[in-house]
């Protein structure tokens, strides 16, 4: 291509963009034991976290072509369940009254969606 890609849209080697970040490197799994909104804007890094789980959980059910439009749903469900969780658990890590029974429903749900 004209523009120093290749067919699938990738930088072509020797192409000053060409070296860099690999793909995914900014939503690193949450496996490092750090919270992943403790250290950033809580407004954008729910929405982050959203998405990456929603990557991953589809890709962990053999990807978005192998799930009905029903299972994508429930992805998502899923997912925003998880990063509500989070940020309850957030709150209580800052000093915040945390509300078990709301944390323990959620959970139920989770679990039973999952």
């Amino acid at each position: 291509m004209a523009d120093g890609r290749d067919k699938s849209g990738r930088f072509t080697e020797g192409h000053k963009h060409a070296t860099g970040r690999p793909p995914g490197a900014r939503n690193k799994p949450y496996d490092n034991g750090v919270h992943p909104f403790l250290e950033e804007d809580g407004r954008l890094a729910p929405a982050r976290r959203f998405r990456s789980l929603i990557t991953r959980m589809v890709e962990d059910l053999g990807g978005e072509g192998a799930l009905s439009t029903g299972q994508q749903q429930l992805v998502r469900r899923c997912a925003m369940i998880s990063v509500q969780c989070e940020l309850m658990e957030q709150a209580a890590v800052h000093g915040e009254d945390f509300d078990l029974a709301a944390d323990g429903e959620l959970t139920d749900r989770l679990g039973r969606t999952l």
